[in-house]
């Protein structure tokens, strides 16, 4: 039986429409559930997209911080004097909460650059400070680890391949990348 090409807009198939929805979609939904059908027109305009495209970008950076986290255990783990300072052995050294998280993204002539920074606990009271750069791929790719425990801070060796710096904790004798294009007019 051939279905009945209006009843997406009299009822039908909207089961199937609100299976697609977000949950903050759903959210607005009930917030605006007794709202005048104006309120509820500007809504579905203006709001609801704007709530997608947020909670899109709130997936893609929780994805990048737990890539990121991975690959800052990883490290780590094969570092033995981050185990030394720590006062356990590699394989307990794990993620705990993360303290603070500081992200950016940009996006010129349509080459996409993102940068992460993070810090997190370690075990035994130990810190760790992350930061990450984003690759050709979109993938986050460590750039840098530092540990603070026992009073000392470790550079984690090992690390690195995007952006300059010396490996030192005070950052002399970095590198600066320049790309520069001549345009005549």
């Amino acid at each position: 039986m051939l279905e009945n090409p209006l009843a997406r807009y009299f009822g039908r198939g909207k089961e199937k429409q609100k299976e697609k929805s977000s949950s903050l979609a759903k959210s607005i939904d009930q917030v605006l559930e007794g709202a005048p059908l104006p309120v509820k027109i500007i809504a579905n305009v203006l709001i609801k997209p704007l709530a997608g495209a947020l909670e899109t970008v709130l997936a893609e950076n929780a994805d990048d911080t737990r890539d990121l986290v991975d690959q800052a255990v990883r490290a780590l783990r094969r570092d033995p004097d981050v185990a030394s300072a720590l006062g356990v052995p590699p394989d307990a050294i794990d993620a705990g909460s993360i303290l603070s998280s500081m992200g950016g993204s940009s996006s010129i002539n349509g080459r996409v650059s993102k940068n992460l920074q993070l810090q997190f606990q370690l075990p035994s009271g130990g810190v760790a400070a992350v930061r990450g750069k984003g690759d050709e791929t979109g993938r986050m790719k460590l750039v840098d680890v530092q540990v603070r425990a026992g009073g000392r801070v470790l550079t984690v060796v090992g690390v690195g391949g995007a952006g300059g710096g010396s490996g030192r904790a005070g950052g002399d004798g970095g590198v600066i990348d320049v790309e520069a294009t001549t345009i005549d007019v």
